[in-house]
């Protein structure tokens, strides 16, 4: 989102102060046992062609795995497919690896870097974040 504000702490922001809301910039997804990473951005496909390769994927899948999935991503993507016109993907089983790391172990941090690196299956992959808002042009 963007926003004008008052200040850096303890802001409640009110809908009349949003200039840009939210949405999906990009998506990835792999199919398990499969090595092609399917990844679809709202600047290199167009927001409609983004939406409808994530609800064909979903749509197809018997299942989708992720990380805080179940109380982010599958929200969020079924907001922007009925924003954007569509019918709901079909039903599928979610499987949430924040909620199972949440539920049954303690890692000193939850963090998707951290749990990963920990048990030694990768890292999570470095970006440059936000840039600079005088770098925005």
């Amino acid at each position: 989102m963007v926003a004008e504000v008052w200040g850096l702490y303890d802001q409640n922001i009110g809908l009349n102060e949003v200039r840009e809301f939210g949405g999906v910039m990009s998506f990835a997804a792999k199919w398990y046992g499969e090595a092609p990473v399917h990844f679809h951005s709202e600047w290199g496909d167009g927001l409609e062609a983004m939406l409808q390769a994530m609800h064909r994927l979903w749509s197809e899948a018997g299942a989708v795995c992720g990380y805080n999935n179940f109380r982010f991503d599958d929200k969020k993507m079924r907001w922007q497919f009925i924003k954007a016109g569509m019918e709901p993907p079909p039903p599928v089983a979610s499987i949430d690896l924040y909620k199972t790391v949440s539920q049954k172990f303690s890692p000193d941090s939850k963090k998707l870097d951290h749990v990963a690196s920990e048990l030694g299956v990768g890292t999570k992959i470095k970006h440059e974040g936000h840039a600079p808002m005088d770098a925005v042009s």
